[in-house]
Formats: C-alpha cells, sequence, structure tokens
C-alpha cells in the first residue's frame, strides 16, 4: 500500500505543481531579441513615472565600448532592455523586504549577417513600495494565465527567451505595459554597468546609487577598496584547430585588497601564471571550486558581500576546470545550490555559456545567442519559491 501510494504521488506530482505556481520564467524574462529588436523598451520610453533610464543618469556612466560606439550614439539608438527580473525581496529576510524590479540593457545593432549585441551591460534598479508589488504581481500572473489559455506554459521550463515571445504576439506589448507602469525615474534608485574596454581583454564593472537629494554616487564594490573592477581575460573557447582547448583559461581580477577572503580567490583556477598545468593542479582545483558553488549559491552570497566578477565568471571557471579535469563533474560541494523543489524548476543551463570561457554575461545576449549564468538561474528558482511561499494568488 505505501509503495501505491508513493507511486501516485510521484506521478501526480508534476500536474499538482503545475497548477498555480510560479516558475523560473514567471520571474525572470528574457526577450526575443532577434525576432523583437525593433520592439524593445529604449532609455527614453516614458511612464507615469518618468523615463526608463533618465539621459542625465546614463551620463555618469564611463565609456562602455572603447573604440566602439560613443555613449550617446548607444543611449540614443542601440541601447534595448534585453532582460527583466522580478524581484520580491533581494535580502531574503522576512519583514526586511524591498521589492524591485530589474532591467538589463544591451547595446543591439544590425548587421549584414542580422541582429547582434555588443558584450556590453547596464542593468537598472527599480524599487517597489508594497501595493505596487502586490499590483504587479497580479498583472503578471494574469499575464501567465493569459499565456496558459493559450497553450504556453512555463512549468519546469528552463530559463531561457520565454517561450511566449513566438506564441504570443500580444505578449510583448503587455509585458511592455506593466514594465512600463512600475518603473521609471521616480523609482529608479540604482545603475551597474560592465564596460567593455579592451575587445575580448578587458572588462569594467561599478555602479552608482541614488542618495537621499537625488544626487548619485558610486559606491565601493564588495570585498574590494575601489569603486571599479577590472576582469582582464585572454580566455580561449578553441584552438586552432577549432577544439575546445583544455589549457584556453587565462583571466585573472584585479584588485583584491588583502582583507579578501583567500578562500575565494580562485585564480589557481583562472590564471595560467598560478597554475603548475598539470595533474598538481586537481587537488587546487577541487578546493577552489567550493568557492565557485558559494558564488553560484544565493543562500550563501549576494550583492551586497560579493564582488562583480566572482559572480560573472563563476560559470567559467567552473567549466574550465571540468573541461581540464572531467571527474570533477561528479564533484559535489557543501556548499552548493541546492534546487528548493524539483517538481518546479528545471535549472539545467541549455545556453553556450557554461561551455565558453570568453563570455562574461549573465542575462541577457552574446551575439545573437542567449546568454545566462547559473547564478541567475539559482537567483530565479529563490525568487520563484518565495513568491510561491508568500504571494500566491488566490483565483
Amino acid at each position: 500500500m505505501k509503495n501505491l501510494v508513493l507511486l501516485l504521488t510521484l506521478i501526480l506530482a508534476p500536474s499538482i505543481y503545475a497548477a498555480s505556481t510560479w516558475n523560473l520564467n514567471d520571474i525572470s524574462y528574457l526577450f526575443d531579441v532577434p525576432r523583437d529588436h525593433a520592439e524593445l523598451l529604449k532609455p527614453t520610453d516614458l511612464s507615469k513615472k518618468g523615463a526608463l533610464l533618465p539621459s542625465h543618469v546614463f551620463r555618469k556612466i564611463p565609456v562602455l565600448l572603447n573604440g566602439g560606439s560613443s555613449n550617446n550614439k548607444i543611449y540614443s539608438q542601440n541601447l534595448r532592455v534585453v532582460s527583466v527580473r522580478v524581484d520580491a525581496c533581494p535580502s531574503l529576510e522576512v519583514g526586511n523586504c524591498h521589492p524591485e524590479l530589474r532591467l538589463v540593457w544591451q547595446p543591439i545593432r544590425m548587421t549584414k549577417n542580422g541582429v547582434t549585441s555588443d558584450d556590453t551591460a547596464v542593468h537598472t534598479f527599480y524599487k517597489l513600495e508594497n501595493k505596487e508589488f502586490n499590483s504587479l504581481k497580479k498583472k503578471l500572473w494574469m499575464l501567465k494565465k493569459t499565456n496558459e489559455a493559450l497553450g504556453i506554459s512555463t512549468h519546469k521550463k528552463v530559463l531561457n527567451i520565454h517561450p511566449a515571445f513566438s506564441k504570443n504576439k500580444k505578449f510583448l506589448p503587455s509585458l511592455k505595459n506593466i514594465l512600463l507602469e512600475f518603473s521609471g525615474e521616480k523609482n529608479f534608485h540604482k545603475i551597474t554597468f560592465m564596460s567593455l574596454l579592451v575587445p575580448t581583454r578587458w572588462w569594467r564593472f561599478g555602479a552608482f546609487e541614488r542618495q537621499t537629494d537625488d544626487s548619485w554616487k558610486s559606491p565601493v564594490i564588495p570585498r574590494l577598496t575601489d569603486r571599479i573592477e577590472d576582469l582582464f581575460n585572454t580566455s580561449l573557447d578553441r584552438d586552432a584547430n577549432g577544439q575546445i582547448s583544455d589549457f584556453g583559461m587565462d583571466a585573472i581580477i584585479n584588485i583584491f585588497p588583502t582583507t579578501y577572503p583567500k578562500e575565494d580567490i580562485i585564480f589557481g583556477i583562472t590564471s595560467a601564471g598560478f597554475r603548475f598545468e598539470d595533474d598538481r593542479d586537481l587537488p587546487v582545483f577541487k578546493k577552489q571550486l567550493d568557492a565557485v558553488a558559494r558564488f553560484r549559491n544565493p543562500h550563501k552570497t549576494n550583492p551586497d558581500i560579493l564582488n562583480c566578477s566572482s559572480c560573472h565568471f563563476a560559470d567559467a571557471t567552473k567549466g574550465y576546470a571540468e573541461r581540464r579535469f572531467p571527474s570533477l563533474k561528479e564533484n559535489k560541494s557543501s556548499d552548493e545550490f541546492l534546487n528548493p523543489n524539483k517538481y518546479l524548476y528545471d535549472l539545467k543551463n541549455t545556453t553556450k555559456l557554461p561551455t565558453s570561457a570568453r563570455i562574461v554575461r549573465a542575462f541577457g545576449f552574446f551575439d545573437n545567442s542567449p546568454a545566462i549564468n547559473q547564478r541567475v538561474i539559482n537567483d530565479s528558482a529563490v525568487s520563484a519559491e518565495w513568491m510561491n511561499k508568500f504571494h500566491k494568488i488566490k483565483e
């Protein structure tokens, strides 16, 4: 009898969870940039809260593409929203939540080969009052139910381009209207950037935060003593014969203060100058992959205590270590993120990012292909679980 109950539970569980639950793609929305590039949100799009990305704030950002388009041109012609994240509780603490929307922007261009994106990004953050958040979640839920009525489900779908963009022509304008209702200069409180200073070689991270007097100040990056952070990466994805190169990673992050946690420095994997390039690297890699697991685990680290590059480069680091030593694929760290509900969330990463030592994107596009890192997938699962626990919609 017990075996029969267990069998029925396993059979029915997916269908039970499929009804009235938030899923990964209901929390994090990746736009279909190649298909819809002309219709994506622009910085100057207006809502009752003002422009999405006011020019006077954008002008504070240093050069985004050194040797490429100017910031003025990027702002006026190319910058578009490529993804959106809804976070009900960034701090993950009951009673200490300030819900927010995050819009992710990249320069999008048309070339003779079609649509492409530049390897730089801007993130804008909009704080929501509880009443606003309750209204936002209801509108997003209605959008989800409309899709379901059309046979478009997000249940246990991997995080990628939202399936409704290609199947429901009203989905994009509806989502844009919702975002415009809840985002704008009035509740815009933070902007972060990743500049490409030397193509395929040098990325720079930084941020500006809105002060109580409406001025904008660049904060010190967590764990560092500076307001900017540089990632130098000369990694190669493939050798001269087009094969993945076992020794293709050579990247270093600058600058770490003496107070930086030694257990979280992963140069033993990423930097050729710190490696032996033989089997002596195996125990070093195994130990430092614990740090990578922490970087990818929302319960272990968050943007208030972790520097930018460690999060952005975690997947590339793990991918390289496992290519060098395939046995590490079976290694399980005690700091690894665990799926909060395997019946609801599929945490696989189906984008090209995990197999590349070149991509430092988090939730956007590399050229014209989706690029999502595991931290964003894990964050989305945590947020969806939070929503299912505290923000279920009564129908």
